[in-house]
């Protein structure tokens, strides 16, 4: 995936340009330059390693959340590489079931999340 981005983005700069569908006055090159930057943080999972460890933080230090049992998967770090994450498999309830939920749950999960 990571290894794509560069033709990718260069064959979609070409196809703006050529078909003029870029508006006037946007700055293209600095769009795309963006979007390189942005997906080539994405598409490094050593970066998410990171965020998965500030957010099991978080939720650790929240004795609501603790409570209420909501979990970050852990990260195998010795199988984890910049271009594969390896996770435990963690059994539970994802958040976008909470919209099938009857009301007092979605507001007791709404209020542990604000």
């Amino acid at each position: 995936m990571a290894d794509s981005i560069e033709s990718n983005l260069s064959n979609l700069y070409m196809l703006i340009k050529a078909t003029g569908l870029a508006s006037p006055g946007l700055f293209l090159d600095n769009v795309i330059q963006v979007g390189r930057e942005e997906l080539t943080v994405e598409c490094d999972y050593r970066h998410e390693v990171a965020n998965q460890r500030q957010f099991q933080s978080l939720i650790a230090s929240d004795a609501r959340l603790v409570a209420d049992q909501f979990v970050v998967p852990d990260v195998v770090e010795e199988l984890s590489t910049e271009q594969i994450l390896i996770m435990e498999l963690v059994h539970g309830g994802t958040i976008d079931k909470v919209a099938d939920m009857d009301q007092s749950e979605r507001d007791r999960i709404g209020a542990a999340i604000e």
